[in-house]
């Protein structure tokens, strides 16, 4: 894969549109081309971001643990990624202009959660985690409040921001490794994907049938297992992110917004999870 696509971490990109998407079908969604272009456009460009700044941040750790990572394989230099990171940040900013007041708030408040986590709590029990649910929170509020009533959207938010920091939180056993904690970890994001929307909303069929498809998803896939590696487990998990804006907005009544939810989850290519893990779990052949 490109070295530019693994910098970014563009194959995890579907999930933060998605959760955009997500959160203006339930704001309303009344916006215009130009309207959607700004939203999206910036939702992309703020990933983007995120992902350029932790890979920067985390360069010297990675070259001890993940040294296939572009910035310590030397496929991509510093002052390149530093530069990637400048260009970027013009859209994150300029397209703040387009957006309505209250989009706005959002929308800085997700920036400012982005940089605390990257330069202040990321390696923080807990905390950390807190954070970096708080980004993905924000991006559903901006896209609620940018076609509508945000509230609207506060129950698919929280459901966001739990499940996120409970992801963050198992990702950051990743390289203790621990089996236990690992495991109790996981089962509280499955506590947590479970019981979140579910206490937060009133439940209905539809998305309590979601809910079952997402547990299968979680336990049937991305369960921690003997020789399989941690990272393995967090990226799995995140690809269920799309399942919970399917879960909110399944009873939509426009048919096209889960219907564009699921294309961003398809655009994630799941299935290759299985491949992936088969891989990761195979041991190496000896020589000779």
């Amino acid at each position: 894969m490109n070295p530019w696509l693994r910098f970014f971490r563009l194959r995890l990109a579907p999930t933060a549109l998605s959760n955009v998407i997500a959160g203006a079908a339930l704001g309303g969604w009344r916006l215009n081309t130009t309207e959607w272009l700004i939203l999206l456009g910036w939702t992309l460009a703020l990933y983007m971001v995120g992902m350029a700044f932790n890979d920067v941040v985390d360069r010297d750790k990675d070259a001890r643990n993940a040294p296939h990572r572009p910035l310590p394989a030397g496929e991509i230099s510093v002052a390149k990624a530093h530069i990637s990171l400048i260009l970027l940040a013009v859209p994150v900013v300029l397209l703040l202009i387009g957006m309505p007041t209250d989009a706005r708030l959002y929308a800085v408040a997700a920036i400012v959660c982005v940089l605390l986590y990257n330069l202040a709590f990321k390696e923080v029990p807990v905390l950390g985690a807190a954070v970096m649910g708080t980004v993905r929170f924000c991006i559903v509020m901006v896209g609620a409040s940018f076609a509508g009533p945000a509230m609207n959207a506060l129950p698919l938010a929280l459901d966001v921001l739990f499940f996120t920091t409970a992801v963050t939180y198992y990702s950051q056993e990743e390289e203790r490794g621990r089996p236990g904690v690992l495991r109790l970890r996981f089962l509280l994001t499955c506590i947590v994907a479970f019981a979140s929307y579910t206490i937060i909303d009133a439940p209905s069929p539809m998305p309590l049938a979601m809910t079952f498809l997402l547990l299968c998803w979680l336990f049937g896939v991305a369960s921690p297992r003997p020789g399989k590696p941690a990272s393995h487990t967090t990226f799995s998990m995140l690809l269920a992110l799309p399942l919970l804006d399917l879960r909110a907005t399944i009873t939509y009544p426009q048919a096209m917004v889960p219907v564009l939810v699921v294309l961003a989850w398809l655009s994630l290519c799941p299935w290759t999870i299985f491949r992936s893990g088969a891989a990761a779990m195979t041991p190496p052949r000896r020589s000779g």
